[in-house]
């Protein structure tokens, strides 16, 4: 009778223990797949938003500087100082060139992939229209040099420039909403320590 009273009390302290490993169990394998996913989020902004911010950056700062180069050539009538901005001038070119081509494959979205589509031709356009400005402001054809900026360059590069802070802000919106998403894993990962603190 003694043994058979045992098991009982045995089998009470199994159904209640038992219970309590499957609820563990059930809490580890949600807590394996919402950090899973937020491992998955994490890559993302770590491989597309964070450094397409930085590239854009570098090649809207880039770009910026060759337009005001560009303009100082027009404006300086000594030789050596024009000089000395043109070097300026395809040393920027290659900053964007080398943003550009970096930008690449951190592309993840087809919008992200249209604006750069449109990028690229848009920046090539106003590269092409440089030298023909670039030597009528070497032969000191002010004028002529600046009509034909505004002419040719310009639209270029006021196309370039809101492309590029049309990419910047794009990245910048993936990441606030990649980082939104983030907290949704986080948050029932940790609801049961959070709860009783």
């Amino acid at each position: 009778m003694n043994m058979l009273q045992q098991m009982t009390v045995g089998k009470k302290l199994a159904l209640p223990s038992g219970g309590l490993v499957a609820a563990i169990v059930l809490v580890g394998v949600v807590s394996i797949y919402n950090l899973a996913g937020l491992n998955r989020i994490t890559q993302l902004i770590i491989t597309d938003p964070l450094p397409g911010m930085a590239t854009m950056a570098t090649a809207q700062g880039a770009a910026l500087t060759v337009r005001g180069d560009v303009w100082r050539h027009i404006a300086e009538s000594d030789a050596s100082n024009k000089a000395e901005t043109e070097r300026s001038i395809e040393e920027n070119k290659g900053k964007v060139e080398k943003a550009l081509h970096e930008y690449g494959p951190t592309i993840t979205t087809a919008e992200d992939r249209a604006l750069h589509d449109k990028l690229k031709p848009t920046w090539q356009k106003y590269q092409d229209a440089l030298p023909g400005i670039l030597t009528l402001s070497r032969a000191g054809k002010t004028e002529e040099a600046r009509n034909k900026y505004m002419a040719d360059a310009k639209p270029a590069i006021d196309a370039a420039r809101d492309l590029l802070t049309s990419e910047a802000d794009l990245n910048r919106t993936n990441g606030e909403k990649a980082a939104a998403e983030s907290q949704q894993p986080y948050s029932k990962t940790v609801w049961v320590p959070e709860s009783r603190s």
